[in-house]
């Protein structure tokens, strides 16, 4: 497998039914320091352009853990995930939901500067329905594909 010019060779595609990537949460460090790589290798955004209700996420800096403004205690940023995926399932745009964790749990460097989720794509994705198996449609979403029209 190769990787060049954010289009990704030598593979083998997937033999199932699982629907193509619509909405990339990636909770990786430094994410969007290579460029438009890693959003265009999931062919959820294309520079210059906008691909209707397909986005991804992710930070521009090494991301260690979040601050919970309720309390100002650290956390880790399975609270920030947390809040992204339940916002989500009520129906929130892929900016509102990341804007409302970024506020609630903002994301720390090790030296406790706040470095926020960013997005790249259609701002306006949004989750309707989330794929279990075998044609299932749930409101279920933890351990599930997701699917965002």
């Amino acid at each position: 497998m190769s990787f060049s010019g954010g289009e990704v060779s030598g593979y083998t595609a997937r033999a199932s039914t699982v629907p193509d990537h619509n909405l990339v949460l990636m909770y990786a460090c430094s994410t969007f320091a290579g460029g438009d790589d890693p959003p265009v290798s999931f062919r959820v955004y294309l520079p210059g352009a906008t691909i209707l209700n397909k986005a991804y996420t992710g930070f521009d800096a090494i991301v260690w853990s979040a601050i919970d403004t309720a309390s100002g205690a650290t956390v880790g940023l399975d609270s920030h995930s947390n809040k992204v995926l339940t916002d989500l399932m009520v129906a929130s745009f892929i900016k509102e939901a990341v804007d409302a964790a970024n506020l609630r749990y903002p994301p720390t460097t090790d030296f406790g500067v706040y470095v926020p989720m960013q997005i790249k794509g259609d701002a306006y994705a949004r989750l309707v329905n989330v794929y279990m198996s075998q044609g299932e449609w749930s409101d279920t979403w933890r351990h599930s594909w997701y699917r965002v029209f």
